[in-house]
């Protein structure tokens, strides 16, 4: 088998915590909205695009400075750099496909050396956040998004 491409998740595979979102409603204190959010998108009464809008609308006029904080606090998994660097050794390309944040992802590919990410945007302006997501991927949509991060390094699936 030839491998020319690996994908990764973010939360609990590059990093040691399970979700940017949950860590941003505890900084924020909005844990009970966001519980309630969760609750409702997993019983079917909302999407996942109102979602993820629900609980960025929470933040809305918070600091980035705070969601930069919780970022550059995170850890990376153990031998993460190791593997990268393994891969891109090897001529392996590698990328990030999450349903999580921008602001963690694209932190997270530039510590560990991954070359594409493609995540949700996180909207802010002047330094706060505006209480917007571009909200790309989805709870359980991210086979569709393997296309484009394919169609980025000019490869296909074979």
């Amino acid at each position: 088998m030839d491998v020319r491409l690996v994908v990764f998740d973010v939360d609990g595979t590059l990093t040691r915590h399970s979700s940017i979102w949950w860590r941003l409603h505890e900084l924020f204190g909005t844990t009970k909205e966001g519980r309630l959010y969760f609750d409702q998108y997993f019983s079917g009464e909302i999407t996942y695009e109102q979602w993820a809008n629900y609980d960025v609308a929470l933040w809305a006029g918070e600091p980035v400075s705070k969601v930069m904080d919780a970022v550059a606090a995170t850890k990376l998994v153990p031998g993460v750099r190791e593997t990268i660097s393994t891969l891109c050794e090897h001529g392996i390309k590698t990328a990030i496909l999450s349903g999580g944040l921008d602001i963690m992802a694209d932190d997270i590919a530039q510590r560990a050396g991954i070359e594409f990410v493609l995540t949700n945007k996180l909207g802010h302006k002047d330094g706060i956040l505006t209480g917007t997501v571009e909200n790309t991927i989805g709870w359980a949509e991210k086979a569709k998004f393997i296309h484009t991060i394919l169609d980025h390094f000019g490869m296909t699936l074979e």
